[in-house]
Parts: structure tokens; C-alpha cells; sequence
């Protein structure tokens, strides 16, 4: 396992604040040589620090301006795979986060829908879903994306 820095942190920080930022940015930033920004990426992508880098959409502009949180059971019984249940959550088109929780809930996932009417389905066809016990939502009225 790769031991984290200071300069590592200062590099990350940035990162997660704007992934597109410039090596050049980051020394201007951060202050670190360039050389060593680079080799610093390179071995966290390497040790799986840095996973993937990818772009953060605001929905409304592409016409998916509902977003919500699915609150979702899944059926305790023996014949049942939590993580196959999950599997075919991600293959879903409008589910866009899930989380495995510890509580009241034991996933909790976020959609984006073009329309309230596109969400009831979408909950419709989930409750009928094998392995599914409920599922309750909450619509979100305000998205605040902090880096």
C-alpha cells in the first residue's frame, strides 16, 4: 500500500475540486515540481487512489431535470443475492449512484428522470423486481455539488 503524503494530499485536494486540472495548474497551485506531479499521479492511479476521473454532469441541461433518492429493502430471504440485486441496479439506465447502507434502509440509490412520470415507473418496475421488498423515494429540490 502507497503511503500518502502531504504533497499527495495537496495534489488530490485539486483533483477532486476540478479532475481536468493541468499538471502546469497543479504546480501553480500547489507548488510541487512538475516531474514529481506526474510521477505522484502515475503511482496513485497505480496503488488505486485515483480510480477514474470522470465528467460531472448537470442533468437539467440534458433533459433530466428530476433527481431523486431511492430508499430501497431488499427481500431477507435465503434465495436472494443482495450484490445480484445490485448488479442489476447498476444496469439500470436512470439510476446514477448506489449505496449499500447499514440501518433503516439497505440501499440507497440516486435517479434522474425526464419527468415525475418517468420516475413512477421506474419505482414501479423496481417494486415488482425479484429480491426487492420496497422501495420508497424523496424527491430532491436543490443539488449542491461541494469539492
Amino acid at each position: 500500500m502507497i503511503k500518502i503524503d502531504d504533497k499527495d494530499k495537496k495534489i488530490l485536494k485539486e483533483l477532486v475540486k476540478n479532475y481536468e486540472t493541468s499538471v502546469k495548474k497543479l504546480h501553480q497551485l500547489t507548488k510541487i515540481p512538475i516531474p514529481t506531479i506526474y510521477r505522484r499521479i502515475k503511482e496513485l492511479k497505480k496503488a488505486r487512489i485515483i480510480k477514474k476521473t470522470k465528467a460531472v454532469i448537470d442533468y437539467r441541461d440534458i433533459g433530466m431535470p428530476i433527481s431523486a433518492l431511492l430508499f430501497i429493502n431488499l427481500d431477507e430471504s435465503e434465495e436472494i443475492n443482495a450484490a445480484g440485486v445490485i448488479e442489476e441496479l447498476k444496469r439500470v439506465y436512470n439510476i446514477r449512484e448506489i449505496y449499500r447502507t447499514f440501518g433503516q434502509w439497505d440501499v440507497v440509490s440516486k435517479v434522474q428522470g425526464e419527468s415525475l412520470g418517468e420516475l413512477y415507473e421506474l419505482i414501479d418496475t423496481l417494486r415488482k423486481t425479484e429480491g426487492i421488498e420496497e422501495v420508497s423515494s424523496m424527491l430532491l429540490a436543490s443539488e449542491e455539488i461541494i469539492f
